[in-house]
């Protein structure tokens, strides 16, 4: 038997936690866009207390692990609410590689004769902040030599789509936030 757990609002005050034994959670269904280059998670929670409705909110915190290993991060996107005896909460969430859209590049950012994985490396190091993603494993050796390439003022998602063209890595934000 498949087991499942789901934290919404992971380590925080607020933090629920569902599990296949309390029966409030019904429809899990995880995708993974190639073309948008991160994951999607949608379910059904079942509100029957009646207290948890309120603490979930748009860019509530979500954790999906099936079977003990972390199978989606990210945070609820869309939320609609039905009250019909008990209080049911369709949930839409998008994976955590979906914050590179909020990284921009300056206008300014070339890079020649480098590999891959250290172009990304940089533009990590350069353009977020300290503690938003780990990065430390990334070898920058990995990947394959790229002799020049130019981002002008573009999201650090849509560079590494670039980066993809050239290695066919796909780089994601994955458990605990690591790239």
């Amino acid at each position: 038997m498949t087991e499942y757990e789901i934290l919404i609002n992971p380590r925080e005050a607020t933090e629920i936690v569902v599990t296949q034994d309390t029966k409030n959670v019904e429809d899990i269904l995880i995708k993974q866009s190639k073309q948008q280059s991160y994951q999607t998670a949608e379910f059904v929670f079942i509100d029957k207390d009646k207290v948890h409705y309120n603490n979930i909110t748009i860019g509530s915190g979500i954790e999906i692990t099936i079977d003990s290993e972390l199978e989606f991060e990210g945070f609820v996107s869309n939320k609609q609410t039905q009250f019909a005896g008990d209080i049911i909460l369709q949930l839409q969430c998008t994976g955590r590689t979906f914050e590179l859209e909020r990284y921009m590049t300056s206008s300014t950012s070339s890079y020649a004769t480098m590999k891959t994985a250290a172009i990304a490396y940089d533009l990590l190091d350069t353009y977020t902040t300290l503690g938003d993603f780990g990065y430390a494993d990334i070898d920058t050796n990995d990947g394959v030599t790229v002799q020049a390439i130019s981002f002008d003022s573009e999201t650090l998602g849509t560079c590494f789509r670039k980066l993809t063209e050239f290695d066919g890595y796909n780089y994601y934000v994955g458990n605990r936030r690591r790239v």
